[in-house]
């Protein structure tokens, strides 16, 4: 009787030396991304730039067109396939920020601008135009001209470390010389970098 308590154990501690001990993939707790990490695209063209402003969960990105490019205003649609992360708002409540560039009023800074900022369907609606096209001169585009941020998305039960995937499916800009804005937007090309969560 004392030998096969003695045995039990010995048998049970040799079973789980012999499986390694280790615990299946599927039953390892999953912890949130440490960081957000993403690479520049290169390039002059329009572009998703990283500000400098960025910290290593919340990811901030600049639209910027090419040097030299004049015009009155930028709107893209962007979404990513990644549970992990979700598109944030500014202290303002608002999911876009102004980078100054151009004159978003006539003369008074309260008066209503044209900025659009929101997240419909899980894809994040941005757009911020010039308000005085006819006497205000269009603006070089060669520097950053909206912004949005990114965060680890606290609602999300697994994650994974991955490569995530944004996606811009439509892109517009208002040229320099525009007599009707709504006939005058032309489709652009904004290149993407590389997302990572770690």
């Amino acid at each position: 009787m004392t030998r096969s308590w003695i045995l039990f154990p010995a048998v049970s501690l040799f079973v789980l030396i012999g499986c390694g001990g280790s615990v299946p993939l599927s039953q390892q707790p999953k912890t949130a991304p440490s960081a957000i990490l993403y690479t520049d695209p290169t390039g002059e063209g329009w572009r998703l730039v990283k500000d400098t402003a960025s910290t290593p969960t919340h990811l901030l990105l600049n639209v910027i067109g090419p040097s030299g490019t004049m015009g009155r205003g930028v709107s893209l649609n962007v979404s990513t396939d990644c549970p992990d992360i979700r598109f944030t708002k500014f202290k303002d409540g608002r999911y876009i920020k102004d980078m100054g560039v151009f004159q978003l009023y006539q003369s008074d800074p309260n008066e209503p601008k044209l900025m659009i900022g929101g997240v419909r369907e899980g894809k994040l609606l941005l757009g911020i135009f010039q308000k005085d096209y006819f006497h205000l001169p269009a603006k070089d585009c060669g520097a950053p001209l909206l912004q949005f941020g990114i965060e680890v998305n606290p609602e999300t039960k697994e994650y994974l470390p991955m490569q995530a995937t944004l996606t811009i499916s439509k892109a517009l800009m208002l040229p320099e010389d525009v007599v009707d804005p709504r006939s005058r937007l032309e489709p652009i090309t904004i290149s993407l970098g590389t997302l990572t969560l770690k």
